[in-house]
């Protein structure tokens, strides 16, 4: 049996940013180890733009669990510090939604810009300009 202050702390991390933190480290993982292989509206990090062509498909497909992992990480280690420093449940749920909300919108922006840098609104890769000697 666990001591009560044990039992407290564990609920805490399963509520906070750690458990999404873990929940976004294995699925960035897996979508890097088993990317989808073509454009599909099943599996894979789909937006209009990423789904355009094959090339913007494998490059999205790429970058996406990349920062996921990343910031699964940062979540992870965010709701690692707070069971630590924050008492409160309800503040902790709070907490869990607004990082886990921000941790999305990180994927979703990054990865657009990303997908935007390299390839114009059609879709074509765009020429990257040559290193300066």
């Amino acid at each position: 049996m666990l001591p009560d202050n044990i039992k407290i702390f564990l609920l805490r991390i399963l509520i906070s940013p750690a458990l999404f933190g873990v929940i976004f480290m294995i699925v960035g993982l897996l979508a890097s180890k088993f990317p989808p292989k073509a454009v599909n509206m099943y599996y894979g990090y789909r937006t209009r733009r990423s789904m355009l062509n094959q090339d913007t498909w494998m490059e999205a497909n790429r970058y996406a669990p990349i920062l996921m992992t990343r910031l699964g990480l940062g979540c992870l280690l965010l709701g690692i510090g707070f069971g630590f420093f924050i008492g409160n449940l309800t503040v902790h749920l709070f907490l869990m939604a607004g990082i886990t909300l921000i941790a999305v919108i990180l994927i979703l922006v990054l990865t657009e810009k990303r997908l935007n840098t390299l390839f114009d609104k059609a879709g074509n890769r765009r020429s990257m300009p040559s290193p300066s000697s």
